[in-house]
């Protein structure tokens, strides 16, 4: 993801890429942000788990920060990221073209995501809840105005790494029912999500959306027009406005902390069930 980010900030003419730093084997006192060039704004594309020691210090000296998915790992870090203005999480589904598709103001009643990749090492650093379902997780809490969870179950099990590498996740939001599952362990890919509101059923597989009308006896079925571009140039686009003043920073912390800490239950209790 460092490779996509920095590929697509050095091909933007508005942009000036300064450099791009490997994390591997940066000190613990990295960065110090006396010792930078003057900057506006910082992608973090890292392990997990290093977030909130990179991105701390910059937002502190009012650096606008980028980072990838999750937020952090732990309850105390997610807590001391959560309250800076000048953070955004990279969470690219809400930029995909077939969610961006969506109606505005959607509520939906039934929430249904599938989420399946073959095995790879990046991500394996935390359970499949906090390196994939957290997308849908933030979809979900993003759709439903983030409300606290009613009800949570989930179930899952280790298969290549001595964590969670598939889970199923039943979640109850007030009105709202979801069910979500995710896999890293699958021989075929898949994104899709389906949503049920009280007029009209959407099906997306995250790379083309369709729309059906339940207010007669047939579904009424529609094609929604997806946006030209993809999610990551939307979300540098809403980002990199934010930093110059001409919006708001998209997916803030607060809100990609919600997720992650529903990542972490997911997680948490798929583990009690071991």
């Amino acid at each position: 993801m460092g490779q996509l980010h920095a590929r697509r900030v050095h091909g933007n003419p508005d942009l000036e890429l300064l450099a791009v730093i490997d994390p591997a084997g940066v000190p613990p006192e990295f960065p110090k942000a006396s010792s930078l060039p003057p900057l506006d704004a910082v992608i973090i594309a890292t392990p997990a788990h290093t977030h909130r020691q990179l991105a701390e210090p910059l937002l502190q000296s009012g650096v606008a920060c980028l980072i990838e998915k999750p937020l952090a790992t732990s309850i105390q870090d997610l807590d001391a990221l959560s309250h800076f203005h000048r953070l955004s999480v990279n969470h690219l589904e809400r930029f995909n073209p077939a969610v961006r598709a969506l109606p505005l103001g959607l509520r939906p009643r039934y929430f249904a995501a599938e989420r399946l990749c073959s095995f790879q090492r990046r991500g394996s650093d935390v359970d499949v809840a906090l390196d994939l379902m957290v997308h849908d997780l933030d979809l979900l809490g993003w759709l439903t105005g983030h409300r606290e969870p009613s009800l949570m179950r989930a179930t899952g099990l280790p298969v290549m790494t001595s964590g969670v590498d598939m889970v199923e996740a039943w979640i109850e939001i007030e009105d709202c029912v979801a069910k979500l599952s995710a896999s890293r362990v699958s021989s075929k890919p898949q994104r899709s999500l389906r949503l049920v509101s009280d007029s009209a059923y959407y099906s997306l597989d995250l790379r083309q959306a369709q729309g059906y009308s339940t207010r007669t006896q047939d579904l009424m079925r529609q094609e929604l027009k997806l946006d030209a571009g993809d999610a990551i140039h939307h979300m540098h686009q809403a980002f990199f406005s934010a930093v110059r003043g001409e919006g708001d920073f998209p997916v803030p912390a607060h809100q990609a902390a919600f997720a992650a800490r529903w990542a972490l239950a997911v997680s948490e209790a798929a583990r009690a069930r071991l």
